[in-house]
């Protein structure tokens, strides 16, 4: 009956010492990921928002490419 016993409470040591390994684990995956949505990701060139765009051509003349085309058309001519 002592060795049942001493083998329950080493299942349950082992069970409890997972239990925390794996709260750990999720517990640093869910801030690891709440940390990254509340950082703002800088862009230094101009990129479409594919979801968004439907090309229908009326940002040509407003697009950031286009400007920079047209600034050096100008110093050209």
């Amino acid at each position: 009956m002592e060795e049942l016993k001493a083998k329950v409470d080493d299942v349950r040591r082992d069970y409890t010492f997972y239990a925390y390994l794996a709260g750990a684990l999720i517990g640093f995956i869910i801030g690891f990921k709440l940390l990254k949505l509340s950082l703002k990701r800088s862009r230094k060139t101009y990129e479409v928002s594919s979801a968004r765009c439907t090309m229908c051509g009326k940002c040509f003349n407003y697009c950031p490419q286009n400007l920079n085309l047209k600034k050096h058309e100008k110093t050209i001519s």
